[in-house]
């Protein structure tokens, strides 16, 4: 009996789609969507996104500085500047410690595209 007898020495192929992948049959998904779709975005109103930038300003805080005092990752605080929403705790905070408690957050809503 030779000491490589137990081996497999079927070849491996390398690269070449063999069977289905994770989804299903084998193809690539599309990434159109076949109904009549409307996709949308929600954000922060423009006005409160505004206030909380001049509120900070006028405070002559940095993001970093609101981030730290606030005690939440300085990217929230961007993310919150640039229109995104973040959850309501880290919000209200900022919110507070800016002077701008009594605001509330309006959300509005905003059509991304239209799904062809």
């Amino acid at each position: 009996m030779s000491g490589f007898a137990h081996q497999d020495l079927t070849p491996v192929v390398i690269g070449k789609k063999t069977g289905p992948r994770k989804g299903g049959s084998g193809s690539y998904k599309s990434t159109k969507s076949t109904t009549d779709e409307k996709i949308v975005k929600k954000t922060l109103d423009l006005e409160l996104k505004k206030s909380i930038i001049k509120a900070r300003n006028d405070m002559k805080l940095t993001q970093k500085d609101v981030a730290g005092r606030v005690g939440i990752p300085i990217a929230l605080v961007k993310d919150l500047e640039n229109g995104k929403l973040i959850g309501s705790k880290p919000m209200q905070k900022i919110l507070n410690l800016l002077g701008l408690g009594g605001k509330k957050s309006v959300v509005k809503e905003v059509i991304v595209k239209k799904a062809e």
